[in-house]
């Protein structure tokens, strides 16, 4: 790697750190409005010090999953899945589930769950006159 003429290479690694974390906040703020928006729930906000101590994910709604917001250069699925599950692990007892919802540079954002609660959203659904 090389110098630029504006500063050291610990300097640009900051910058890089700290333009990853804006996109990373615009894009949870974003997922947080389209909640809103679909009438899901009014009071959806950012989590402080999401997935921290207090509670796995990085958004706070009445939804049953625990969602971590992922908006990166290249999609890391497996990665982003694992790190969810791990702060799940931490809160014995919980019956929320783990959402990813994804997003690379340019594309359009994904919703990522378990099979099996795919299926299950899919039977309430039925269940309850989607046709």
């Amino acid at each position: 790697a090389r110098r630029t003429s504006n500063g050291s290479l610990c300097q640009l690694f900051f910058q890089k750190m700290i333009n990853s974390k804006k996109k990373g906040t615009a894009f949870e703020r974003e997922v947080v409005n389209d909640i809103k928006e679909a009438g899901l729930d009014k009071y959806a906000r950012r989590s402080i010090m999401s997935g921290a101590v207090f509670e796995p994910g990085d958004l706070k709604t009445k939804l049953p999953f625990y969602i971590e917001c992922k908006h990166q250069k290249r999609f890391q699925v497996y990665k982003y899945w694992r790190q969810i599950r791990e702060e799940i692990s931490k809160n014995i007892g919980t019956r929320k589930r783990p959402l990813v919802v994804a997003k690379e540079d340019y594309q359009d954002k994904l919703a990522i769950i378990e099979w099996f609660d795919f299926l299950e959203i899919l039977d309430y659904a039925f269940k309850g006159g989607y046709k």
